[in-house]
């Protein structure tokens, strides 16, 4: 496969194919919300204001399920560990379990007394343990170990929480919401461990690079804000390059990079080594809001999701 880059704002010397476009999928009729990479590689799934979800095989790029398996906007999803299962969420105040080969539904169920959902994370070492977040301010761990399906509530946000995600560890749980927080939960006992926030403004998307030491933060203002996990402080804040409200982070597997997309039809590719440089890429990517980004798990390819209904793969 092959195709035509996307036309450069900056781009660093020695890099000619950074920023090739190698596909682009077209199944969405709606704003694509969320795009993930299977663990293994082997998929790409995304999630779409259209209420479907679909999953693709990455070697061929061909469609593999297509499914309506929500009535309102797929807000989130996440690959269980092994790759063999999808996690769908959504403002239906449905969760939903699905079989990646064969599409059909494991499980589901609604939570209405929560609200709309907003967010969802498999355990990085188990496939029968995920968390969710919704538009009411609660978080819920699943454990679907046995028969019944155990849930347990965690309290801490005030409103809305916009994501949860496991630590790399596997140690913590961490959740950022519209009341300015990052709290990180021991993800056994419940317990809140730390809870990191901005001054000024809320936290609407977050990403643990590698080894779980930085967390980068998506707030107001254009910016995204990295906390250092040791000291619990900011430790940087890269700005000045987008110009609307950043919408995604993501880190490449290697911590080495930063992936940020943005309402200004663009996304930005950062060293976080040299902070204070600008991105070492930055390219105009979709004809709509951007609203969602990841790596793929060998950190070759970037995922980009957006308004214009499309999902762009494109080399890193």
């Amino acid at each position: 496969m092959g195709g035509k880059g996307s036309k450069p704002i900056r781009k660093t010397a020695g890099e000619p194919h950074r920023g090739v476009l190698v596909h682009t999928l077209k199944e969405h009729k709606d704003h694509v919300l969320c795009v993930r990479f299977s663990p293994d590689g082997r998929y790409i799934a995304s999630g779409s204001a259209d209420k479907t979800l679909a999953i693709w095989e990455t070697h061929n790029m061909k469609l593999l399920q297509h499914i309506k398996g929500h009535k309102a906007e797929v807000n989130a999803i996440s690959f269980s560990p092994d790759s063999t299962m999808l996690l769908t969420c959504g403002r239906d105040s449905k969760v939903a379990l699905w079989n990646v080969r064969k599409g059909d539904k494991i499980y589901a169920t609604h939570l209405y007394q929560f609200g709309p959902f907003m967010s969802c994370s498999f355990s990085l070492d188990s496939s029968k343990l995920f968390a969710t977040s919704s538009e009411r301010g609660c978080i819920t761990l699943w454990d679907m170990s046995e028969q019944k399906v155990k849930k347990r509530f965690l309290e801490g946000h005030s409103n809305e929480v916009f994501q949860v995600s496991f630590s790399p560890d596997n140690i913590h749980l961490a959740s950022c919401g519209n009341d300015k927080r990052i709290i990180l939960w021991n993800r056994t006992s419940g317990k809140i461990v730390e809870k990191l926030k901005d001054k000024y403004s809320p936290i609407f998307a977050f990403c643990y690079n590698d080894n779980g030491t930085m967390i980068a933060a998506v707030v107001e203002g254009e910016r995204v804000k990295i906390w250092s996990t040791i000291t619990n402080e900011i430790v940087f804040v890269l700005e000045g390059h987008h110009t609307s409200p950043v919408s995604s982070c993501s880190f490449s597997p290697d911590g080495s990079m930063l992936a940020t997309v943005s309402g200004d039809k663009t996304y930005a590719l950062w060293d976080v080594s040299d902070p204070h440089a600008p991105p070492v890429y930055h390219a105009r990517g979709h004809e709509g809001w951007v609203q969602t980004v990841a790596f793929s798990p060998d950190g070759i390819y970037l995922a980009t999701g957006g308004n214009d209904h499309l999902i762009n793969a494109l080399m890193v």
